[in-house]
């Protein structure tokens, strides 16, 4: 992710796993134009979450959840990640990361869109 006029770029795809509302709601708000939004934590209920789809057209967005993947998947994703992941800048993707004794200052970090927090 780039920085534009001081700040993030806004991301083209966005994973959501906590499956709060209020986390897809301030993704929806930050993804780009022609972005797509993976919810993939949403799996039990939970409030309502209102959807402009005046907001979904004009930004051509896509929202896009997944569900039921294999155990395959999770050792297809362990092996991208010690095979071919050193490829991929991740790290960059997470600014400061705190140790848990500190998850309050890691919700209050403002100076990245992404904050650590290390068991």
């Amino acid at each position: 992710m780039g920085k534009a006029g001081g700040r993030a770029a806004a991301p083209t795809v966005a994973l959501e796993l906590s499956g709060t509302a209020a986390a897809v709601r301030s993704l929806l708000a930050t993804v780009d134009v022609g972005g797509v939004l993976v919810l993939v934590g949403s799996v039990f209920p939970g409030p309502d979450l209102a959807v402009s789809p005046e907001q979904l057209v004009r930004r051509l967005l896509t929202i896009r959840g997944v569900h039921n993947y294999a155990p395959r998947h999770l050792e297809q994703a362990v092996r991208f990640l010690a095979d071919g992941g050193r490829r991929y800048p991740f790290a960059e993707q997470v600014g400061v990361v705190f140790p848990l004794e500190e998850v309050d200052a890691a919700l209050a970090a403002t100076g990245h869109p992404r904050v650590g927090v290390r068991p």
